[in-house]
């Protein structure tokens, strides 16, 4: 199946000389830093009755899986780690 998402948070550019409210999502969102693009992988489901209906899950451990192009690529500009490893996505069962 293919699985895709039009909203992967991307940072536009380089952030410098802000104030503290101007790191939080919404805002940079609001002031144009950071853009939603557009991601696919190719992918084998396996349904079971453990997951619920219209959830999928990825193994995102490996930082070399496909599965993260689907995840927002926006660093917490005070940790420097990358947010939760989730993402939103839709899927076509014949592609």
């Amino acid at each position: 199946m293919l699985v895709y998402s039009e909203r992967v948070a991307n940072f536009k550019d380089t952030i410098l000389g802000v104030e503290s409210d101007d790191f939080q999502f919404s805002n940079l969102m609001k002031n144009g830093h950071i853009q939603l693009d557009y991601a696919e992988i190719k992918a084998v489901a396996i349904v079971t009755s453990a997951t619920k209906k219209g959830v999928l899950y990825c193994n995102m451990m490996d930082m070399k899986n496909p599965a993260n192009a689907l995840t927002t690529r926006v660093v917490d500009q005070i940790s420097g780690n990358y947010n939760y490893k989730m993402g939103v996505a839709k899927n076509k069962e014949n592609w």
